[in-house]
């Protein structure tokens, strides 16, 4: 996703960034976004969702964003490093397995809560390695991607905490 991509999905509309990895190998490649964006953004909201995305359900329908992007390590066959973005409402429940059940699944649960007034896409980072340290192509991904929302943090509707 490049920068007037993000700017067209988040502009004048509330945005939650869901951070989703663990900590090993380039899984970590939601928890590495979530270190450069976490405090620097003042109108989006970013939530490091670890291996359980799911458990932040509630909190999504509390804030009632109107896009959510979901970013998380995939294997698509890419290279290292490489960045997808797909809208997941729009995408087979079988696809995206990642943790407990497909992201898909999880985007068309918030869609029934907040009635069909949500956007989610995934921002997906291709892995290399599953073990050690997040290879630099991931890590150079994650850093890119982190300017990208922070420059187009300004242009979101102002979400606040509750």
């Amino acid at each position: 996703m490049n920068l007037a991509e993000a700017r067209r999905l988040v502009e004048g509309r509330r945005a939650v960034i869901m951070c989703i990895g663990s900590d090993f190998g380039d899984d970590a490649a939601g928890r590495l976004l979530y270190d450069r964006i976490s405090g620097k953004l003042r109108n989006m909201i970013a939530f490091e969702c670890g291996n359980a995305p799911e458990s932040f359900l509630p909190k999504l329908k509390e804030l009632r964003p109107e896009v959510v992007i979901m970013v998380n390590a995939v294997d698509r066959g890419l290279e290292p490093g490489d960045m997808v973005s797909e809208d997941l409402l729009e995408a087979q429940p079988k696809l995206f397995l990642t943790h407990k059940f497909p992201l898909s699944v999880l985007a068309h649960v918030l869609a029934s809560e907040l009635e069909g007034d949500v956007e989610v896409i995934l921002v997906g980072v291709q892995v290399k390695k599953m073990h050690g340290r997040a290879c630099p192509a991931v890590r150079r991904s994650m850093a890119k991607f982190a300017d990208i929302l922070n420059e187009v943090d300004r242009f979101a509707k102002k979400m606040t905490r509750t």
